[in-house]
């Protein structure tokens, strides 16, 4: 299957983490987004998704900001979607890391002073205020060689005293499938752990850590 048939295909899989009305802004907001040149802004999206301004403006910020819909579903049924179409069979790469994503404010939940990973240094370490998110990639080598792609499966938003790190569990991939760790992370038996955010595990580790609280399966 391939052009619009595919596409429809493609984003008919999410429609069970939405409800009726989100599913209908869902489902303009990607066609959207694939569509919108340069900067993707929710202004920019909604005058490519509402050319005749059918729904409110509001109903596009309130879908990202407080809509009822199942985030972690969405993360499950799109790392199922990428391991399927890139890794078949046999090692499934992984990478977690995190980044700093500025933003101020009295009222932003989560928010902190947090190293900066792209203004430091070897030397020199910078801190900056806003939302520190852990995100978890699927690494795939793109066929024109180079550097891997990093393809987000999940992603958490990691507080001040908290361990709320993405986590793929066997259940996602059944079989004899292996996990391949990359940073924070290692594979036991089919499983992947995760260590304490900020701690990394050396090679040669201790294999028998349970899940921190908030890590669990996709």
């Amino acid at each position: 299957m391939t052009g619009w048939g595919a596409w429809q295909a493609l984003l008919a899989a999410f429609m069970p983490v939405f409800n009726a009305p989100m599913s209908g802004i869902f489902l303009k907001v990607a066609g959207a987004w694939v569509a919108c040149p340069g900067r993707r802004t929710i202004t920019r999206l909604y005058a490519l998704a509402e050319p005749s301004g059918e729904r409110a403006h509001d109903a596009y910020h309130r879908f990202f900001r407080e809509a009822d819909w199942q985030g972690r579903g969405l993360w499950k049924i799109l790392a199922t979607l990428l391991v399927a179409a890139f890794h078949r069979a046999g090692v499934i790469p992984l990478d977690l890391d995190d980044t700093l994503y500025h933003k101020s404010g009295r009222k932003v939940a989560g928010a902190g002073w947090w190293r900066d990973a792209v203004r430091s240094t070897g030397t020199r370490v910078v801190h900056g205020f806003g939302l520190n998110i852990l995100v978890l990639t699927l690494r795939v080598e793109p066929p024109w060689g180079g550097e891997p792609l990093g393809l987000p499966v999940n992603l958490r938003i990691h507080q001040k005293g908290g361990t709320d790190a993405p986590g793929v569990g066997a259940r996602s991939h059944p079989g004899d499938r292996r996990l391949v760790p990359g940073p924070f992370l290692f594979c036991v038996r089919g499983r992947l752990f995760c260590a304490a955010f900020g701690r990394r595990v050396p090679a040669g580790g201790r294999a028998d850590l349970a899940y921190p609280p908030g890590c669990g399966h996709l």
